[in-house]
């Protein structure tokens, strides 16, 4: 089969070779029929015909379906992705994307001032389409890709009590309520933008539970947290400031609080109160190293918090500068016991010899 690759015998089985992007794949038919490895051929040309065929455009807009059919919660960052890629590569057949082609993309990418982070996601995004597209019959294989490029360690701020009230303070009413309830409870901002009075079961003291709706969590997982002393207050506000035609805990004016109108009052804030530094999303992991501190077990921690593995704790190291004084003040008394060992006297100390 001129140009369209050849079979071959290696002891009783039949193979057959091929090649793709100037690059030859041997691949075994698994039979001891001359014709079974030429079917296998001739299957690999139709793939590679329709592999010539299928677009950029075509493979990103299968994967974005795909992960809204999954429930992937992170869709809205793939167009983003994809209209780098196809900025790059153009709207191209797949098969002519290579690994020396991605290398440039990456390159380019980190000098237009994206983050290795960035670049890392946009790269696995098109991987992840490509290899749907293999899933789905429209490509054969996928190109080999470059190593992942190396990201800075996570990022560890955390909320001391006392940025908690500056930045309290220079917020407005409504704003106030959303931090507050954030610093206690270390929920997402979404989830608590979005929150209901249907999720919230409380009497007239403003006890009870809320319960987050599972549609509503990242995980898809409910989380169910009680109404305690810090929140009493916070539930008893909103109940009063509560507009009967607006299903939202927190808003402004009767309607919900978008995340731009709040990212903006956050921005704000935190400048009035020096603390330029901080993240809203800082809560949340300042409210799991509280709990460790508190005394708490890590598994109740992570329920509290809605996180499904420890990976928390691992990758955000909870521990802050007080942590590691109180680590060395205990090395401080640990190496003092040594010393005051070694100062111990002898009941009955050895006579010294008479130097000759």
């Amino acid at each position: 089969m001129n140009g369209f690759g050849r079979v071959y015998k290696r002891h009783r089985i039949w193979w057959i070779a091929y090649s793709r992007g100037g690059k030859e794949f041997r691949e075994s038919a698994r039979s001891t029929k001359r014709s079974d490895a030429l079917a296998l051929l001739r299957k690999r040309n139709e793939e590679r015909l329709v592999s010539g065929r299928v677009l950029l455009s075509q493979i990103f807009h299968d994967r974005i379906s795909d992960a809204k059919i999954r429930g992937n919660r992170s869709t809205r960052h793939f167009p983003r992705y994809h209209r780098h890629i196809i900025s790059f590569f153009g709207d191209i057949p797949t098969r002519d994307i290579t690994a020396p082609s991605i290398r440039q993309y990456q390159a380019r990418r980190l000098n237009q001032g994206a983050s290795p982070a960035t670049v890392n996601r946009e790269v696995s995004s098109l991987g992840k389409a490509l290899r749907l597209a293999i899933e789905s019959g429209l490509l054969s294989q996928c190109p080999p890709f470059p190593p992942r490029l190396r990201e800075s360690e996570p990022r560890q701020g955390f909320f001391e009590y006392d940025d908690y009230v500056a930045i309290h303070a220079e917020f407005e009413p409504w704003a106030q309520d959303v931090l507050e309830f954030g610093y206690f409870t270390g929920w997402r901002r979404g989830e608590i933008l979005g929150l209901t009075w249907g999720e919230v079961f409380s009497d007239d003291d403003g006890g009870g539970t809320i319960r987050l709706d599972p549609a509503r969590s990242k995980n898809h997982r409910a989380r169910v947290r009680p109404i305690t002393e810090e929140l009493r207050p916070v539930i008893l506000r909103r109940s009063k400031n509560r507009i009967l035609s607006c299903p939202y805990v927190f808003h402004r004016g009767g309607r919900r609080i978008p995340a731009a109108t709040f990212h903006v009052a956050w921005a704000k804030a935190r400048k009035a109160a020096g603390r330029d530094y901080l993240l809203f999303h800082d809560l949340r992991r300042s409210v799991v190293r509280n709990l460790i501190r508190a005394g708490v077990r890590e598994r109740v921690a992570m329920e509290y918090t809605g996180h499904l593995t420890r990976h928390v704790f691992d990758r955000y190291h909870i521990i802050g500068e007080d942590d590691l004084v109180e680590a060395a003040d205990k090395l401080k008394c640990h190496i003092d016991g040594y010393r005051d060992a070694a100062k111990v006297v002898p009941l009955f100390p050895r006579k010294e010899r008479k130097r000759s």
